[in-house]
């Protein structure tokens, strides 16, 4: 009921002309929530909303469409440009990246980078649990750590 109520109101917002960043972030949002994700429409909205708002942050929200639509080594190209090594998103969105790339090691280290950056709890055990899942894998071949 609450996502039928956002998308009327995106809707509506669309029709009186509304093109600014919180429409275009109802749109991503709306985009996410439909069942058959359209990953190329999402990237079309998140280079939209780079454009109004110039954020890295943007961009980097931007790459998961990114790897979707052109491939991991494309999303990972993008962010790599990036100056947000304080950011644990940056991180573990690299790290998912590196993994989806055979780059076992890397994706660990990313994780590593990571989770000393994250201040909650539960988003911390999801880190340690994937950095586990990686590094157990059979075949790693840069288990530092």
């Amino acid at each position: 009921d609450q996502v039928a109520r956002g998308v009327a109101a995106l809707k509506r917002a669309l029709s009186l002309g509304g093109r600014g960043p919180f429409v275009v972030q109802a749109a991503i949002a709306a985009a996410h929530a439909r069942d058959d994700r359209d990953w190329c429409h999402i990237a079309v909205l998140y280079a939209e909303l780079f454009g109004l708002t110039r954020s890295p942050i943007v961009t980097l929200n931007h790459s998961v469409a990114i790897a979707e639509t052109e491939g991991p080594q494309a999303a990972l190209d993008m962010i790599d440009r990036l100056l947000l090594s304080d950011y644990r998103y940056w991180h573990a969105t690299r790290a998912e990246l590196l993994y989806r790339l055979g780059r076992s090691g890397e994706a660990c280290d990313a994780y590593r980078r990571a989770i000393p950056l994250v201040h909650n709890e539960a988003e911390r055990r999801l880190y340690e649990r994937r950095l586990l899942e990686i590094a157990a894998e059979p075949g790693l071949t840069n288990p530092k750590g």
